[in-house]
């Protein structure tokens, strides 16, 4: 990423500024300098909260970043444009505020934009989307951003001498490590379900194995006592638990076999002995039954005799019943002919009455077809008379507007003339207003210098004056060097008092009394004359404080001529200048007449625009009535056409009057339609219905014709039968009649007692034929003996039942046994490389490093070797970043030592200069930066910023630094370094110089 263009409005000291970083060409390195507070930093700070909404530093609060000096109402803006790529994007986001005398916040927003052909295309509108969007172009968060590209001030160093725990914090956010302390959660969480699950299983095993059934063997129940850990012994033992229920299984199925073969014998005879007495019994109830029925014979062969009179009546009966029916038919076809008749002269009327009506209907024709002729030829202009009746309407609304617009076009021609009597000879002049503006800031300039110039003639006259007092102390402290230095000028300076007092001792030995004193000439008298031990040691301690005392002074002489010749090349760099305050006030009167000069102009020129602007709204305002009217004028035209159409056709100027004549005709020709056809639909209907009552009427007299023939026949036929029977009356042949009516009782009668007999005679033989030769028990006694018996063989079936529920829950839990011990033996067995893995994992190793901890370690490691690269080549090959090897619990490994060549030794970072820090420093953060380009996917990094950091190094020390910084520039990176550093303005060609006022800053590039 290669920032382009910064706007910077409201943010921090900055009111209204923009940075063209497109003015650095061929990726110089350059320098942004300023004093302190002035705003350097927050030119960082503002791309960082343009990219992600935060500031460059995490110590440093979002919600601060706002100018404390901006107006209320407006909010913090800033417009950042830069290149990725090939592409180039334009990020505009808006600080939330509270506007003044509002109590609702007004929320932020974020826009994002693609150059497309020159021109910005909307990408984002909303803070969520736009967020998301950077952050997936970039390839990077915000905290990843701020080691890529902006080494923040305070935190240069921080990763060099941060402790292993803050390293993991560090490294785990950029090269998101989290995930593996995920994955190594997870398997423990899974570790400890197998184990669960296998402690589970041994558990229902001991359960399945508990609830087995011994069958009261002592044997057995010794196998019980088994521990489910041996699963072998336990699937062994089941052997033994199937054998002894097999055998015993055996053994109760043959008693039961036995046993069920007596009571099958005992359960026969008994059956036997039930069937037999029943038979008796049925016996005795059928030979009752039978002897009953024949005390009923005389009464059925009467019933027998009645039967025979009714056949003999049947026929003449039914001839009786015919004749009745044929007689009926006849007088109700009189009836149906009657009413048929009278029918047809009803209908015969009706049909002469719609006739005449139809006729007069027709009459009428003439006068319903004009009617149509008018309804089809105006049917358009009624099915669309809203639209006409519309048009009435908007004809005099149209010819109103057109009036007004007539009018505004009057009232805007006389306007758009006083403007332009207004502008006559008068211009606008903005290149005025740049030669104004290029003046004020000249004077500015000539101020600041002029301002400058004086600081700087005050700080050289303090600076002769204590160059004054320097050198005054100065020479107080050579006058008392000289005096100390005439009191030490003894032999007593050079003697050290050990030896002395060594050498005394040797001359005691050699000398005696009497003899001359080598050292003094005098005659020696006592070995002790002339040699005071004690007064020479207090001697010699009064010139050790004496030498001390010459140290002192020659240290404070050093630090003074120090002093003095740091003032002595100081005072070179401070002009001399005779300018005063009267000078700045004189600049001051023409800046401000200037000033005023330029408002006078600005106001001119608002004049002119404001005029200019006011004609042009006149213009358009005109062009649109004049587009107006010509619409209206249009509209005029074609309703007026189509009011024309409508009288010219209709013959009608009210289309009220229309529309009611038109729903009255169309009323009048549908009721005319509607009669007509209803009376055409009547008259042909009653034709048909009086030819369907004559067809009838000839079907009736056919049918009665019919009849009456029948009639005669069943006359002849009633009166042959009577004279063959030997009836002579009509009563004789009603009474013989009427007991046809009991025939079907009589009939049912015979047949019920002939076949009920016959039945009885046949059951009766069959049940005596059945129990011939047979012998009958007593049943009491039977029944008894199937009992005892049956009762033996439940008693059997029981144990055998409860013998064989034993085995089969035996055998239940012996597959349930043999499923856990599979499962413990070959499923969960496999579990044994994943629990080793989770061991691995989770720091049970020789290392004591969990995952993420190893996989930070591989990081610091690639970091390492990038940094060393330019380490040891700002060191002279001296030093070299090296990983701490330690073996603890927790998050270790990640602590840095620097190993020197020189003593070939490692040592804590601690133990480096500041500017040997600085050196380490730069290159680990250069070297974390080129890591995480690589594992965020190859992101371009065209651009680095440095914050402070270089006021720690010597000549030598910066002169690498700096040569380092430069390899960056020609691999293609812009690098932007801060820093108070006086010999990087000389080094640096190119600065970004930030200037402070008391209410904002102001940036201006700086070729030098």
């Amino acid at each position: 990423m290669r920032p382009l263009k910064l706007t910077m409005n409201n943010f921090g000291p900055f009111i209204k500024e923009q940075i063209d970083f497109t003015q650095i060409t061929n990726n110089q390195l350059f320098l942004i300098s300023g004093k302190t507070g002035s705003g350097k930093t927050m030119i960082f700070d503002a791309m960082v909260y343009a990219l992600f909404g935060e500031a460059s530093t995490k110590d440093r609060d979002k919600g601060d970043l706002r100018s404390h000096f901006a107006n209320r109402n407006e909010a913090l803006k800033i417009s950042f444009e830069f290149k990725l790529g090939k592409e180039i994007f334009r990020v505009e986001r808006q600080g939330k505020f509270t506007k003044e005398g509002n109590k609702t916040e007004t929320p932020g927003h974020l826009t994002v934009y693609r150059k497309i052909n020159n021109d910005y295309e909307l990408i984002e509108s909303t803070i969520k989307d736009g967020n998301k969007f950077i952050k997936e172009r970039l390839g990077v968060n915000a905290d990843q951003f701020r080691q890529l590209f902006i080494l923040p001030q305070g935190e240069f160093k921080k990763f060099l001498v941060s402790s292993s725990l803050e390293k993991q914090q560090i490294l785990r956010t950029l090269f998101n490590s989290q995930r593996f302390e995920v994955i190594q959660n997870t398997l423990k969480e899974n570790v400890d379900q197998v184990r669960q699950q296998i402690d589970d299983l041994y558990r229902k095993l001991q359960d399945n194995w508990g609830d087995v059934n011994d069958f009261n063997d002592e044997h057995l129940q010794a196998l019980k006592n088994i521990d489910v850990n041996q699963t072998k012994r336990i699937i062994e033992a089941i052997k033994s638990f199937e054998q002894q229920a097999n055998d015993m299984l055996t053994q109760l199925s043959h008693n039961k076999n036995n046993h069920e073969k007596i009571l099958d014998q005992h359960l026969k005879i008994l059956e036997e002995q039930k069937a037999i007495s029943q038979n008796y019994k049925k016996l005795s109830e059928h030979e009752n039954q039978y002897n009953k029925l024949l005390e009923r014979k005389d009464e059925i062969a009467k019933v027998k005799q009645y039967l025979n009179e009714i056949n003999e009546v049947k026929l003449l009966s039914q001839y009786m019943k015919q004749h009745r029916s044929v007689s009926k038919k006849l007088s109700d076809n009189q009836k149906k002919i009657e009413e048929a008749t009278n029918t047809t002269k009803l209908q015969e009327k009706r049909i002469q009455e719609y006739e005449e009506k139809l006729n007069s209907l027709e009459e009428q024709s003439e006068y319903y077809k004009d009617i149509e002729t008018f309804l089809t030829e105006n049917k358009l202009f009624f099915k669309n008379i809203d639209s006409y009746q519309q048009a009435y309407k908007n004809i005099n609304k149209l010819k109103e507007k057109i009036n007004v617009l007539k009018n505004e076009q009057n009232e805007i021609d006389s306007k758009i003339e006083v403007l332009t009597l207004n502008m006559k000879d008068k211009e606008l002049n903005y290149e005025i207003i740049n030669d104004f503006n290029n003046d004020i800031y000249q004077l500015k300039d000539q101020e600041r210098h002029i301002t400058q110039e004086i600081e700087e003639n005050s700080q050289r006259e303090n600076l002769i004056d204590l160059l004054s007092k320097e050198k005054k102390r100065l020479e107080e402290v050579n006058k008392k060097l000289e005096e100390d230095f005439k009191h030490t000028q003894t032999n007593l300076l050079n003697l050290d008092f050990n030896n002395y007092e060594k050498l005394v001792t040797t001359l005691q030995q050699q000398v005696t009394i009497g003899d001359t004193c080598p050292i003094c000439g005098n005659e020696v008298t006592d070995l002790g004359e002339h040699i005071d031990i004690d007064q020479m040691k207090e001697d010699q301690f009064k010139q050790e404080q004496i030498a001390k005392q010459l140290s002192e002074l020659q240290e404070k002489k050093g630090k003074l001529l120090n002093s003095i010749d740091n003032i002595n090349q100081e005072l070179p760099k401070l002009a001399q200048s005779n300018k005063t305050t009267e000078d700045i006030q004189n600049l001051k009167s023409k800046r401000e007449n200037l000033e005023a000069r330029l408002k006078k102009q600005k106001q001119h020129n608002q004049f002119i625009e404001k005029q200019k602007e006011e004609q042009e709204k006149l213009v358009n305002k005109q062009r649109k009535i004049e587009t107006d009217l010509l619409n209206f004028k249009h509209q005029f035209k074609s309703e007026e056409t189509k009011i024309n159409d409508f009288e010219t056709t209709t013959e009608y100027t009210d289309i009220e009057q229309f529309k009611e004549s038109y729903q009255s005709h169309q009323h009048d020709l549908e009721q005319y339609s509607k009669q007509l056809n209803d009376t055409k639909d009547h008259v042909k209907e009653e034709k048909q219905q009086l030819e369907l009552t004559q067809n009838n009427i000839k079907y009736l007299n056919d049918t009665f014709e019919s009849l009456q023939k029948e009639k005669q026949e069943l006359n002849e036929q009633i009166s042959n039968e009577m004279s063959r029977v030997g009836f002579e009356t009509q009563q004789e042949i009603d009474e013989a009649i009427d007991k046809t009516k009991y025939q079907s009782r009589y009939e049912q009668q015979v047949q019920n007692y002939e076949r009920e007999k016959q039945s009885l005679e046949g059951i009766i033989h069959n049940l005596k034929e059945e129990l011939k030769n047979k012998e009958r028990l007593d049943l009491i006694e039977v029944e008894e003996t199937y009992q005892k018996s049956k009762q033996q063989f439940n008693e059997i079936v029981e144990k055998y039942n409860h013998h064989t529920y034993k085995v089969e829950f035996n055998n239940q839990k012996f597959k349930e046994i043999k499923a856990i011990v599979n499962q413990l033996n070959n499923e969960l067995q496999n579990q044994t490389e994943m629990i080793h893995l989770s061991d691995v994992i989770t720091g049970k190793n020789a290392t004591k490093l969990k995952l993420e901890n190893y996989v930070l370690i591989h990081y610091l490691t690639q970091i390492l070797s990038q940094a060393n690269k330019r380490l040891s080549v700002m060191t002279g090959e001296r030093y070299r970043l090296v990983r701490k090897q330690s073996v603890s619990q927790g998050y270790s490994g990640l602590e840095i030592n620097v190993f020197d060549a020189h003593s070939n030794k490692e040592r804590h970072i601690s133990t480096l200069s500041g500017g040997e820090t600085f050196q380490a420093s730069l290159a680990l953060a250069l070297g974390l930066s080129e890591v995480v380009q690589q594992e965020s996917g190859g992101i371009a990094l065209e651009s680095i910023f440095i914050d402070e950091g270089f006021g720690t190094l010597d000549q030598e020390t910066l002169d690498t630094a700096l040569d380092t910084l430069i390899n960056l520039q020609s691999t293609g990176r812009l690098v932007g370094i801060i820093s108070h550093v006086s010999e990087l303005k000389q080094r640096i060609p190119l600065i970004l110089q930030v200037t402070s006022s008391q209410r904002e800053s102001y940036t201006k590039l700086i070729k030098q």
